[in-house]
Order: C-alpha cells, then structure tokens, then sequence
C-alpha cells in the first residue's frame, strides 16, 4: 500500500508540473485534491481517478495541438494574401482577417471535427501573384484550385508534399518553371487529379510521376515541356485521362501506355513524337478519344486499333503515316470523327486500285457500246436523242438572244444619260 501512495504521489507532482504550462489546468485541479485524500480510499478509487485525470490530460494536449495547427493554418493563409499583388474584387482584402475565424474565409472550407483547412478554392477571381511556400504547411488539405487566375513565377516543391492532397488544379495561370524530379516520390501518395496545364512549364516530366498511384487525371497541356513521355507512365493503371498536348515532346510513344486498360482520353497531339503508332494501343479497349494529330509519326496505323470499339474521335492527321488504311478500322462502329488528312495513307491498297481501275474501264466500254448500238439500230432511241439535243441547242440559244438583248438595253440606257448629262 506504502509504494502505491508513492506512485499516486509522483503522479501529482507530474500534474502540478503541467499546471505550469496550461492555461486550463484549473480543470485538473479538483482532481489533485481528491489524489492527495488518496489515503481515505480504496485502490479501485485511485484507479478510477488516476484513469479520468489522464483522459483530461490527454483532452488538453489535444486541444493545445489542435490550437496550434489551426494557427499555422492561419499563418500560411495570411502569408499567401501577402503574395497576392493584385486583388479585384477585393475579396481577399475584406474578407480574409486575422480577426475573423479562418474557416468563415471565402475560398476556405475546414474540416468540422479538427477544425483544420481541408479545401482551398479560389478559381476565376482574377488574382496576381505569386504561390508562397508557407502554402505546403496547409498539412490536412485535400483540395486546391487556384485555376483560372494570373499567378507566375515557379511552383513551390511544398505542394508536391502534402500527404493529403487529393486534387491539384493551377490550370489557365502564367506559372513556369520546372517539375521536381521527384515529385511523387515521398507524398502525394492520395492524388487524384493532377491539372497543369496552360502554363509555362518547361523541362521534362519527371519519371517519379509513377509514384502517385492514385492518379486518374493528369493534364499538362499546352505548356512547354520537352523530352520523352516517360515510360513508367503505365504504371498509373487508374488513369482514365491523359492530355500531354501542345508541348514539345520528342522520341517514341512508350508501348506501356498500352497497360492503361481504364483509359478514356489519350492527347499527345501538337508535339514532335517519331516512330510509329505502337499496337499495344489496340489494348486500351475502354478508349473513347485517341489524338495523335500533329506530330511527326510514322509507319503503318496499326491494325489492332479495330480493336477499339468504344473509340468516338480518332485524330492522326499531319503525320507522315503511310500505308493502307487496315480494314479492322470498319469495327470502329461508334466512330463520329476520322481525321487523317496530311499522311501518306493509300485508302485501298495497290492490288484494290489495280482491279478498280479495270472495273472502271470495263464499265466504260460496256456503256459506249450499248449507246452505240441503240444509236444505230434503234429508230425510236435515235429521234428521241436528237429531238433532245436540238431542244437543248435551242434553249441555250434563246440564253444567247436574251443575253444580247439585254446588254442592248444598258448600252442606250448608258448613252441616254450622257446625253442628258
């Protein structure tokens, strides 16, 4: 019994020490008193009190920590309104203060039990500036649109590090600068969309990309990003969407893109991609938007793209694709668009042209032949034709005769009115 009031009494001591640092130890208070009685109670008692105290212990911590990130919420808010240089609404301006509570911010939404910034929307409201890197200690955030706006400058590599983000949309701004090489490597392990594009990124696509296991949508179009469209993009079985247009990509399409089996739109139009179109496309069965226009490919459309039956837009013009147009392109039956103009394609294949152009001649000898024959053999055939060619000679006669007559009349109208002149 003697070390039991021992260990109570260390026990007290601890929770005087904290009275020290909280503000709210008055709340643990009423319970030291009742552990110095300790002597007047059982053990079940000083169980039961030792257990409530720390249970209110642990509520304390847990309101100062959630204290705390809320605060650095708010610092990382304020230090982005300090980047914005021009704001034309003034939303920013009026509504966004220190002395109001961050989740009553417009364009912020918190969560409702840790009271924590989960989402940041601030599309289309015609901000200037720059993005601070304070923005990546926002730690619970799943969603970020800041599309639409004129933000330049770089990216901050403290976005590509937030654990929880899930939607990532910078699309329609003037941001540049390069993607990190590793940009998926150690978070963003949640993301699912991932927008980009209209900016003025450059340099390549970092092949850590393959990290972010999650993503459905990646779009980084029309931006200035050059290299090679990594391979290790197959790895991204749960795409659905890719638009890699309007860049300055070189080098093959990878044969892994075949492995993204849930993949609905492929863009890689407006680059300057070589070899050929590779057959492990014909894989992509649930493909709905295949453009590969404008690029410099070459070799044969290969024949497993008949293997695309939901296929709508099939977009390979400005190329220098030749070849014959494969015939398993007729299973495509929910095609809408075909554009293949500007390739070297031969519709029908060389033996097909060969016996088209003998159909073609035959036909025509046939034809002379019967005409001939009715001509000559054939009263009723030949005044028929002839009554037909005279009333034709004659109608287009008459046109003459009123055309000439016509022009008379302008003639005297015109020298009518130089005389009254």
């Amino acid at each position: 019994m003697k070390n039991h009031h021992y260990f109570v009494y260390d026990n007290i001591k601890y929770m005087q020490n904290l009275k020290r640092t909280f503000t709210s130890s008055h709340l643990v208070y009423p319970y030291t008193l009742l552990l110095l009685e300790s002597s007047k109670m059982d053990r079940s008692s000083h169980f039961f009190l030792l257990i409530t105290s720390l249970l209110l212990l642990q509520w304390l911590f847990d309101y100062s920590s959630a204290n705390l990130d809320i605060n650095t919420d708010l610092s990382s808010l304020i230090a982005f309104k300090s980047r914005v240089s021009l704001d034309p609404s003034n939303i920013l301006t009026k509504n966004w203060s220190s002395e109001s509570n961050v989740c009553s911010w417009i364009g912020v939404t918190c969560d409702s039990h840790k009271q924590r910034v989960t989402q940041l929307n601030l599309s289309s409201m015609g901000l200037v500036g720059t993005i601070p890197p304070e923005i990546g200690n926002l730690s619970l955030l799943v969603y970020l649109d800041l599309s639409q706006n004129s933000f330049h400058g770089p990216i901050p590599h403290s976005i590509f590090n937030m654990s929880y983000l899930e939607h990532l949309n910078l699309n329609y701004n003037n941001l540049s600068g390069r993607l990190p090489l590793d940009m998926c490597k150690h978070n963003l392990d949640r993301l699912v969309f991932l927008r980009i594009s209209y900016n003025k990124l450059y340099g390549e696509i970092p092949p850590s990309v393959n990290q972010c296991k999650q993503l459905v949508y990646l779009t980084l179009y029309n931006n200035s990003l050059s290299g090679f469209v990594p391979r290790e993009i197959g790895n991204l079985t749960k795409l659905q969407l890719v638009n890699l247009g309007a860049n300055r990509l070189t080098g093959n399409i990878p044969r892994e893109i075949g492995n993204l089996t849930m993949l609905q739109l492929l863009s890689l139009d407006g680059n300057k991609l070589t070899g050929d179109i590779p057959k492990e496309m014909g894989n992509i069965t649930s493909l709905r938007q295949l453009k590969l226009n404008i690029n410099n490919l070459s070799g044969n459309i290969p024949k497993e793209i008949g293997h695309l039956n939901n296929l709508e837009i099939l977009n390979i013009a400005t190329n220098n694709i030749s070849g014959p147009l494969p015939r398993e392109i007729g299973n495509l039956t929910g095609l809408r668009e075909l554009w293949l103009f500007k390739n070297n394609l031969n519709v029908l294949s060389d033996r097909e042209i060969e016996w088209g152009y003998v159909f073609a001649a035959a036909g025509y000898a046939l034809s002379l032949g019967i005409f001939s024959w009715l001509l000559l053999f054939c009263p009723s055939f030949r005044y028929k034709y002839f009554e037909n060619v005279d009333d034709v000679f004659e109608k287009i006669f008459e046109c003459w005769q009123r055309r000439k007559k016509r022009e008379r009349r302008r003639r005297v109208v015109r020298n009518q009115a130089r005389r009254q002149q």
